[in-house]
């Protein structure tokens, strides 16, 4: 019983170590985080963007930002959330997730004169797709759980 407990060990720190240990070398994109904007702004039409209005998005770290949202169109919709990017800064085009409150203005009329307002939680699944030189310069899209599509551009 010793030696099968001694055995188990060995081979789980052999594989513990085999794991650790990538079998190619791996090279590392340096991010220059003094002079990566940590602010980005854009434009567009969907909830990540109010409605029809703007974006802003603020960078913690290379894959988590917080972003707001809100409509410049006079129906007041807006949104509050963070960001978690699939894929790290210097990558590219990236998948992203977003989760967030938000304000949904629905109308009941042909031609909108009312607005019931729902103030709710937001899940959404997005790509960005980025200019080569920086990662927050490109086209931005997203769709919620509830089908709603959101499409813009950061700046």
């Amino acid at each position: 019983m010793h030696k099968f407990i001694l055995l188990l060990a060995t081979l789980l720190v052999l594989t513990t170590v085999a794991l650790a240990v990538p079998p190619y070398p791996v090279q590392v994109k340096p991010v220059n985080t003094d002079s990566t904007p940590k602010f980005s702004a854009g434009l567009g039409i969907g909830l990540m963007y109010g409605g029809l209005g703007t974006n802003v998005e603020y960078r913690l770290n290379q894959q988590a930002s917080l972003t707001a949202g809100i409509g410049l169109d006079g129906r007041g919709e807006w949104l509050l959330g963070g960001r978690y990017y699939f894929k790290p800064e210097g990558e590219g085009s990236r998948g992203r997730f977003t989760v967030g409150v938000g304000s949904i203005n629905k109308s009941k009329d042909i031609i909108p004169r009312h607005y019931d307002e729902f103030t709710k939680g937001i899940l959404a699944i997005g790509w960005s797709w980025a200019n080569a030189d920086t990662d927050y310069k490109g086209f931005d899209i997203d769709i919620t759980t509830e089908g709603r599509i959101s499409v813009g551009y950061h700046f």
